[in-house]
């Protein structure tokens, strides 16, 4: 089973995934840098309960790819991934550091 649909453009998925998270839909969006080990969508919502998420759809997650992107240095960060792309260590490991939402 695939976990998107065809066709389903990344930009819409992030969209309903903030959503679902109840981030707003001011939040800020960056767009993933596709020359990085593990592209992420970063989103922020500086509204009354700061916080911050990142996606990516990445058919393969390291350790060492997301640790020098920016990603579980604050208390309140939500990451986001397809569940094929992590071992059981790994997600064992990032459950730790924030919340690990799977798709």
């Amino acid at each position: 089973d695939k976990p998107l649909v065809d066709g389903a453009s990344e930009e819409s998925v992030v969209y309903e995934i903030l959503l679902k998270e109840g981030f707003s839909l001011s939040s800020h969006i960056k767009k993933p840098d596709r020359g990085s080990a593990i592209p992420l969508w970063v989103v922020v919502d500086t509204g009354v309960r700061s916080k911050k998420m990142f996606i990516t759809f990445a058919d393969k997650i390291t350790r060492e790819g997301l640790a020098n992107q920016g990603v579980g240095e604050t208390d309140n960060e939500i990451f986001v991934c397809l569940d094929s792309a992590l071992d059981d260590s790994l997600k064992v490991n990032l459950s730790k550091n924030f919340s690990l939402k799977v798709i």
